[in-house]
Order: structure tokens, then C-alpha cells, then sequence
């Protein structure tokens, strides 16, 4: 089987249960030099950094999820495959009382970042306090002087910022950008974030000029071309909060 093929069979499994997975495992074999590429993906984890309860018709519930717990399950992996690539599909906000520190203090940001994870994308709910609360929200986690993780994300239209000037000098100042290079075990892996249409009509307060979501699938094509042409990429991998409605193909 030839690298290019394996190259899409990355993609197309990471896009898959990044939206669907929390603690998934994926490995990837690169058939010239026989690297194994280790995966490991979170995505909606929703300001759960306690463990929850769900109790099923009157059944005693199962203790589930929470960051550290999340944590300690890659860490073991991280054990047994120290190179291993840890990617957040977004949504990591909005869900628990937690969120209500989140202008302030980017509580799920930085947790991410104290889990190891190397890359992670917008949700639909990192904008329910609009273009400020994003702001605010990333002032707080670069002031903290934690580490955080790389955020991408490749359908971002900054042509006319107008009003939002603001957001895109935060943006700038924090080192988002459509794609990042990480090279893990010798294996160069390119990771692209994209944020859908759906995901727009789902968040009220994403009616905001900058946000592209229905241009997601030729923002991919347009940053897997500008991969292919400045890069020396094994691998590329897309984390997407595009759900999972459209058309996959």
C-alpha cells in the first residue's frame, strides 16, 4: 500500500472519532519506513473537569470522564509509547459551573495544556460569550505562563477583520494558525483544524464574519495543497468539529 494511501486513511479515521471518541487510540503504520504513529483523541469535554454520574432508569450510574482522568489514561499510554500524538477536537468548554471561569481564568484551556495536549481546534461552544469572551478567554490562559496547546484551525477568514481586529491581534498574539508541523518518533505530521457550517448554525453567537464554516471542505483542500508544496509532511491528520451529517466523502 502506498504512504499517500495511508496518508488519507489517517485522516479519514481521526475525523471520524474526534468528534465521537474521548481516550481513543489510534495507530498508524507508515508503510516506507514501518513507524508506527500513536494517536490519542479527546474531543466535547465540556468543562467536565470532575468525574459525573448518569444514572440510567433508576440504575446506580458509572463514575465517568473528568480531566484527570482522561489524563491518566493517556499518561499510561504515554508509558508505553512515549512519542505518542495527543489531539483535542474542541468543545473542551460549557457544560459544568466550571465554564463560568472561563473568561477568566481558562480553566479547560490549561488543563489541556497540563494533560500534554499538543494540538486542539474551536468548538461551537468556545464562542457562547462571542468574540470578547474568546478574547478574554485566551488573554487569561497566556497570562497564567502555563503550557497550552497548539490551537488550529483553517477556515478563518481574516481578509476584512473590521470589528474584530481585536480578536484577530489576540488570535496573532496566541499563534493560532491553519496547520502546525509536529514531528513525533521521526515522523512529520501536519495537523489541520476545521470548524462546520453545522457547528455555526448550532451557536448563536457565531454569526460572526470571520468564521467560515460552510467554506470548510476547500479551506482543507487549499491547506492540504500549501502542506504538500512547503513541507516535508509524512503524515496529515484533520481535527474537525464538523459533526458528523454531512456528506463524509
Amino acid at each position: 500500500m502506498k504512504k499517500t494511501h495511508k496518508r488519507i486513511i489517517a485522516i479519514i479515521i481521526v475525523a471520524a472519532l474526534v468528534i465521537t471518541g474521548v481516550g481513543t487510540m489510534v495507530g498508524v503504520v507508515l508503510a516506507d519506513n514501518e513507524k508506527e504513529v500513536h494517536l490519542a483523541l479527546t474531543s466535547d469535554m465540556h468543562s467536565n473537569v470532575n468525574s459525573y454520574v448518569t444514572p440510567y432508569h433508576g440504575q446506580k450510574g458509572t463514575s465517568i470522564g473528568g480531566f484527570a482522568r482522561v489524563s491518566s489514561i493517556i499518561n499510561e499510554q504515554r508509558q508505553k509509547y512515549p512519542d505518542l500524538l495527543y489531539i483535542d477536537g474542541g468543545d473542551f468548554s460549557m457544560g459544568t459551573l466550571f465554564h463560568t471561569l472561563y473568561e477568566t481564568d481558562a480553566v479547560e484551556l490549561r488543563l489541556l495544556g497540563a494533560m500534554g495536549c499538543d494540538v486542539t481546534t474551536w468548538g461551537n461552544h468556545e464562542y457562547n460569550f462571542g468574540s470578547e469572551g474568546v478574547r478574554n478567554m485566551l488573554n487569561a490562559a497566556m497570562n497564567s505562563g502555563d503550557r497550552l496547546p497548539q490551537m488550529v484551525e483553517c477556515n478563518i477568514d481574516w481578509s476584512n477583520p473590521g470589528d474584530e481586529q481585536a480578536t484577530k491581534d489576540v488570535y496573532d498574539k496566541y499563534g493560532i494558525k491553519k496547520y502546525t508541523m509536529i514531528n513525533k518518533g521521526g515522523v512529520n505530521i501536519a495537523v489541520i483544524g476545521v470548524f462546520g457550517d453545522n457547528a455555526l448554525a448550532c451557536e448563536p453567537t457565531c454569526t460572526i464574519n470571520y468564521l467560515t464554516g460552510e467554506k470548510r471542505i476547500q479551506a482543507v483542500k487549499d491547506t492540504v495543497a500549501e502542506i504538500k508544496k512547503n513541507e516535508n509532511a509524512d503524515m496529515i491528520v484533520v481535527t474537525s468539529h464538523c459533526g458528523l451529517d454531512g456528506d463524509i466523502e
